[in-house]
């Protein structure tokens, strides 16, 4: 008999909420890893139970991400979803995706989203402060390909331009 890791969080009501809804998504990435459960409980404690501690991990990761909160400032990996003339979605977390409107896309001026992106392509992006409704917006500008500048992962980093 194989030994199990069983990993544990507990969540707000919200948040377990929050997690619930978003199953679909979440059930879907998981399918990758068929041999975790995952029980959750009324209380909000989550349970993980995976043949090894990668796979749970992987599990832990998934639902830490689709019930935190998006930080301004900070830098994620994200997919473009979905491209537009005026700019392009990207999922920064599961069930979470932001505009990257096409004047965010880089340093330097760019006429069309199309030649420079493309829908299922992994990018760094940077969040700006939310919306009065709640809506992502996303930047590169600043950020290098491949690479994030360490204090760009600071919130309100934003206010010190030209230190670097």
């Amino acid at each position: 008999m194989k030994d199990l890791t069983r990993l544990d969080i507990c969540l707000q009501t919200t948040l377990l909420n929050q997690l619930i809804s978003s199953f679909n998504d979440f059930s879907l990435q998981l399918c990758k890893f068929p041999t975790c459960d995952i029980d959750i409980e009324d209380d909000g404690s989550v349970f993980v139970t995976a043949p090894d501690g990668a796979r749970g991990q992987i599990a832990m990761d998934t639902i830490t991400a689709i019930t935190e909160d998006i930080v301004v400032g900070k830098v994620y990996m994200g997919k473009v979803t979905e491209l537009r003339d005026f700019g392009a979605f990207v999922e920064i977390a599961p069930g979470k995706s932001g505009l990257l409107h096409v004047s965010q896309v880089s340093d330097s001026y760019v006429k069309d989203i199309h030649s420079v992106l493309k829908v299922g392509e992994q990018i760094l992006v940077k969040t700006l402060p939310l919306k009065d409704d709640g809506k992502i917006s996303l930047t590169r500008k600043g950020l290098v390909a491949g690479t994030a500048d360490k204090t760009s992962h600071e919130p309100h980093d934003d206010h010190h331009h030209g230190d670097q």
